[in-house]
């Protein structure tokens, strides 16, 4: 289960504030994140006429792009880099590391910082 859902096309800043459980001091944090209608010349409306989920329903386009970081608790502040993307139809829950066909969708977001600290005291 993810830890948050933001709402559909947010335009501006998301905070998440969550702790973990237990003295994890290592952990992956992933994010994922897509737009509609978001074509470009590989993913066009047209582009995968067999595929049912793509070609006549939803909102086809570009795929959602994955993120992750790698949280140590030894640094204040990691950034988020994209490490692939998800299927064109949402038609399984692997991460396709091949990046080269994405374009606009690379830049939906500006940046994703993560933060680590002790927010209790703020």
């Amino acid at each position: 289960m993810p830890d948050a859902i933001s709402s559909a096309s947010p335009t501006d800043s998301f905070y998440l504030v969550t702790r973990t459980h237990g003295r994890a001091n290592r952990f992956f944090v992933l994010l994922e994140a897509n737009s509609s209608f978001d074509y470009n010349d590989y993913y066009r409306p047209d582009s995968f006429p067999d595929e049912i989920a793509y070609s006549s329903g939803g909102n086809p386009a570009q795929p959602s792009v994955v993120y992750r970081a790698l949280v140590d608790g030894e640094t204040r502040f990691t950034v988020m880099t994209p490490i692939g993307h998800g299927h064109h139809a949402g038609a399984d829950g692997r991460i396709d590391p091949d990046l080269s066909h994405l374009t606009t969708a690379l830049s939906i977001i500006d940046r994703i910082v993560i933060e680590v600290g002790d927010h209790d005291n703020r």
